[in-house]
């Protein structure tokens, strides 16, 4: 097993997976400039949740050698790009990738979680914008926006970044759809807690505070950092809880704190702040 606390330089790591691999195994494929031999190892990582299947030739190994020394204990492995599908290779498969198997891919843990926050970001997204009210209109036109946050990511991915299910890529190799589908339901449960109470606080300033019922606009400080002015008119819906219009407006789950006037109002205790910006490994399905 490699452990996680071991780092190696281009060599060392390849000679490492040679020497504690299981047999290599070989085969041909044909390539623009002819036949080339492809060496297979496969290790397992050190949760024991996935299986790695590594190309230890020389392709690959050029391709190791971009990851940065610091990278090397966040090394995911290099997965097989068979009939446009990631596989989960074991070595019963081995032989029906001789003919058809022609790229390799590596992913470090990071990037791999990054793609599979993208896709569920797309689809929680369409699926917030399916929502009606209770006079059958659309809750948002646009409910997150192209320009990036603070910290250079995409508005609306960050919020799973505290949610890293620690199975998910082995699902995302077997079905993409079907993993990023899950992983959505698992992270909108997992949401719930915090979903309710910052609704509870909000539904009570609607109630109490008569001088935010006649603000005009209000200031929402997001989970990522950003802050974003909409103007004052809150929905609360069954599965949705939107401040601001159908066209600016944000969902609750995305909003820490609302501001107006000169009042500040957080929806979150600081401790459940912290707490929901913690990265976790949550057991997945």
């Amino acid at each position: 097993m490699l452990s996680d606390q071991m780092m190696f330089n281009e060599n060392d790591f390849v000679d490492f997976l040679i020497e504690t691999s299981p047999k290599p195994y070989s085969f041909h494929i044909s390539t623009g400039s002819g036949s080339k031999e492809v060496s297979l190892a496969k290790i397992v990582d050190p949760t024991g949740s996935y299986v790695v299947v590594l190309d230890i030739t020389s392709m690959a190994i050029t391709a190791i050698g971009d990851l940065k020394p610091n990278e090397a204990k966040k090394f995911c492995g290099i997965f097989f790009k068979y009939n446009d599908s990631f596989i989960y290779t074991e070595e019963s498969v081995f032989a029906d990738l001789v003919q058809d198997c022609t790229e390799f891919k590596v992913y470090s843990k990071e990037k791999l979680l990054h793609q599979i926050y993208t896709e569920a970001n797309v689809e929680l997204t369409a699926k917030y914008k399916e929502l009606k009210d209770e006079e059958d209109q659309p809750v948002f036109e646009k409910l997150i926006t192209k320009r990036k946050g603070k910290k250079g990511i995409p508005m609306g991915i960050y919020k799973f970044k505290k949610f890293e299910p620690y199975d998910i890529i082995q699902q995302y190799i077997l079905n993409p759809e079907e993993a990023v589908s899950n992983f959505i339901d698992k992270y909108v449960e997992f949401n719930k807690e915090f979903k309710a109470e910052k609704t509870a606080r909000l539904g009570q300033m609607l109630y109490d505070n008569d001088t935010f019922k006649r603000a005009r606009t209000a200031w929402v400080t997001l989970e990522s950092g950003d802050r974003k002015k909409v103007k004052n008119e809150v929905k609360i819906l069954e599965t949705v809880v939107r401040i601001g219009t159908a066209a600016d407006g944000v969902e609750i789950d995305d909003v820490v704190s609302i501001e107006y006037n000169t009042a500040s109002i957080p929806l979150l205790t600081d401790k459940n702040i912290k707490g929901s910006q913690f990265k976790e490994e949550v057991p997945f399905l």
